[in-house]
């Protein structure tokens, strides 16, 4: 029994080094290969060029039309490779875009709605990089800031194919720059804000180092002789840099309208024209006066924030001014209204004129025939066709609180926190109707239908079974809610349901009939069960921070965990045939495992067989799978992949073969039989409830027809087990290659 179970440590030993080599493979490595994505999020940066603005989001560069600012147009989005893009500034045709990984885009934007990557510079310019466009001699520079040594670079943009690096400078962890003619100043974390000459692009020379005393800073701003630096919470610092070899503060100014808004932080500062712009989370933009720099003097702000409402404003980022259109523009993060802010300031009063507008995070994908649809919390649910290999935006349902949804034809079935069930028809997909609702199941977060049947599970409300034959008159049928459980997901197979509950673990429910739900048993652990998927005899459960656990669930009663497979901290599940599509956040180790989509084959389901990987831009929360294509919820946007040949055939399903014990509760002994319709291979053993193998009955090759082996109630070196459950279980392939499993609960009555 040593050996044996050596063995198996080496193998898994083994197993586990392999899965970290795969993991570390790049995506196009891989069979998944990215298609298309939408819903992109996190507004960061933007640059304004008159109607047209330029804004970096977590997935990469937005261009929009702002004739109408009322009514904003998007006109493109170009893809960075699944890098976060950070920063952006443009000259003539060319921008420059960083991404937070360090790498460098020159994007062509000559034609706005066809954008295209011309050269790039990966991975070397340190985290977050900003970045600045200077042309000197009719040769175009990118100066650019990130968290590394050297971490001041020049690059020339000559040859925008091939940006070339010219000189550096010796600072780290730099976060922002801003420069006006030879000078460039670069502010770093600590609050270091550097004073530098860069008459020579290949040798930039440090004049002064100012410290700011500050917990965390963001932007610079440069006009002339006066620079001004976010503080965050100590608000903002105005410089006098008229001697850029004696950096010299004149002021600090901590925001503050009224007793209300008042002591407010500083996110980002944009110097125009005598006045400064100061963008303040909770207040939105303050706009000073700068006649005398050492007293800013605030001259105007939102009129709303003298009426005590409150407040209407989320995070801010960074910004831009538009001062031929009289418009500021200011990234903003805000689960209800995100986007990119839009304000007219012709007169010193900041007024709304609209929004550039994104989405919440991206919770949940579905997938239908024809349409998917995607669950963006506060945003709503979206609908999508695929055209041309390209995911095409329908139409919205406006509900708050969306986190699950599970798509039949034109009807999408989703859950809400706020409003429960909701029945949507999307015959007409640009202007989806909500046709029924059921408020009464509570705080939806799944749904599942089957027939005429929907199971929602419900945040504190549990499991409930729905009517909804009259898909515009649900019925409520059952509900059970166990106390201090918090179901967040569940499946549905047969008659058998199964909850994932945040706090009380995997509860397993006999639904044979859904007006009468009956709790069965219960498996559960200290952390979070966030998803389960049914298959067959076994259920496998994603536990937030740990792995997949696998569970025998021959007696739903009593389920237990045999095994633990795939990657650690999974998030959800999407099981098509035999493959389990596993969504999972990053993890720590060695290596540390990225965060994306996990696919395994499940010809043996206590031995998933890794098939591919691919490393999402967010932190993956779901995915979906149809026809050979993945879309994946990643809470930076859905994400759409599609799935080349993996070199793994699904194994054809064989029936099971019925696993029997006479008599049973025993003692001392019991026969276990079992039935083959054809040869086969596998294993016969006993385990406790805890899992703990003790026993192996049988091993070797099988013939067609019945076996029949005794137990005695003893395990591996011959000793009498107490009183109490334990289980059987065949595993075996037959000899056409299908995998074969049965199981029987068996009571040891001494």
């Amino acid at each position: 029994m040593g050996i044996i179970r050596s063995k198996d440590l080496c193998l898994r030993i083994l197993a586990t080094m392999l899965f970290s080599v795969l993991a570390l493979l790049p995506a196009a490595a891989l069979p998944l290969e990215y298609v298309d994505s939408a819903l992109w999020t996190r507004d960061r940066d933007c640059e304004a060029r008159g109607d047209t603005l330029l804004v970096t989001l977590e997935y990469g560069l937005q261009i929009w039309d702002l004739g109408d600012p009322a009514l904003p147009v998007l006109l493109s989005e170009i893809y960075l490779e699944g890098q976060r893009a950070r920063s952006v500034e443009s000259f003539g045709d060319l921008a420059a875009v960083t991404t937070n990984i360090g790498s460098l885009y020159i994007v062509d934007i000559a034609d706005p709605a066809a954008p295209s990557v011309l050269g790039s510079v990966q991975s070397a310019l340190g985290g977050t990089p900003d970045v600045a466009l200077v042309e000197r001699n009719g040769t175009l520079f990118a100066y650019t800031a990130g968290k590394t040594s050297n971490g001041l670079r020049v690059y020339d943009l000559s040859n925008p194919a091939l940006p070339a690096q010219r000189g550096t400078l010796n600072a780290s962890g730099l976060e922002s720059l801003a420069s006006a003619g030879d000078l460039v100043l670069a502010l770093s974390q600590g609050g270091h804000l550097r004073s530098v000459d860069a008459s020579d692009p290949d040798h930039l020379v440090q004049l002064d180092l100012l410290d700011l005393v500050a917990p965390s800073f963001q932007n610079v701003a440069l006009v002339d002789t006066i620079a001004v630096v976010s503080g965050n919470g100590e608000g903002f610092f105005v410089i006098d840099v008229s001697d850029p070899a004696n950096l010299a503060l004149i002021a600090q100014v901590r925001p503050t309208v009224n007793a209300v808004y008042d002591n407010l932080e500083a996110k980002e500062v944009i110097l125009h024209g005598g006045l400064l712009y100061v963008a303040t989370d909770l207040a939105g933009p303050l706009v000073y006066d700068m006649t005398d720099p050492a007293n800013p003097v605030l001259v105007g702000y939102d009129a709303i924030l003298d009426s005590g409402l409150p407040a209407p404003y989320g995070e801010f980022f960074d910004g831009d001014l538009a001062p031929e259109r009289n418009r500021l523009y200011l990234c903003n993060w805000d689960y209800t209204d995100p986007g990119t802010l839009i304000f007219d300031v012709t007169g010193t009063e900041p007024l709304f004129s609209g929004r550039a507008a994104t989405t919440d995070f991206t919770r949940f994908a579905a997938m239908g025939e024809d349409l998917h649809v995607t669950c963006n919390g506060e945003s709503g649910l979206y609908g999508f066709h695929l055209v041309g290999g390209q995911l095409e935006r329908r139409g919205r349902i406006e509900v708050p609180e969306m986190w699950g949804a599970e798509v039949h034809g034109n009807l999408v079935y989703a859950a809400s926190t706020s409003d429960g069930l909701l029945i949507t028809d999307w015959t007409d997909a640009l202007n989806p109707q909500i046709i029924g609702s059921l408020e009464s199941v509570g705080q939806a977060r799944y749904v599942v239908v089957r027939g005429d049947v929907a199971y929602v599970a419900a945040y504190v409300q549990g499991l409930n079974t729905v009517d909804v034959s009259d898909p515009a008159n649900p019925v409520l049928l059952d509900r059970e809610n166990p106390s201090g459980i918090s179901s967040a997901r569940l499946d549905v197979a047969g008659s058998l349901a199964a909850t994932a509950d945040l706090n009380g673990g995997v509860n397993f429910w006999n639904v044979e009939d859904p007006a009468d739900i009956v709790r069965l048993g219960n498996y559960d652990v200290p952390q979070k069960i966030v998803d389960v998927k049914l298959h067959g005899y076994y259920a496998y459960v994603a536990v937030s921070g740990d792995s997949i656990h696998v569970l025998n669930i021959s007696d739903p009663l009593l389920p237990f965990k045999v095994k633990e497979v795939g990657p650690k901290n999974p998030t959800g599940f999407d099981l098509i045939g035999r493959r389990l599509l596993v969504s999972a956040g990053a993890a720590p180790g060695t290596p540390p495992q990225p965060g994306g989509v996990y696919g395994y084959m499940l010809n043996d389901p206590l031995n998933p067989e890794f098939l591919y990987s691919y490393f999402t831009t967010g932190t993956a929360l779901a995915v979906a799978s149809r026809d050979e294509l993945l879309l994946v919820a990643d809470d930076s946007a859905v994400t759409l992949l599609g799935l080349g040949s993996t070199g793994v055939g699904e194994t054809p399903l064989a029936a099971a073969p019925p696993l029997v014990a006479w008599p049973n509760p025993f003692n001392p002994r019991t026969d276990l039989r079992f039935s083959l319709a054809a040869t086969a291979s596998g294993t016969l053993d006993v385990f406790d409830v805890s899992g703990r193998h003790l026993r192996r009955l049988a091993e070797g090759n099988f013939a067609a027809g019945e076996h029949r082996f005794a137990w005695d109630g003893t395990d591996e070196d011959g000793r009498g087990l107490p009183s109490g459950v334990y289980f059987a279980r065949f595993a075996g392939e037959s000899a056409a290659g299908g995998a074969l499993t049965a199981s029987r609960k068996l009571v040891l009555l001494r």
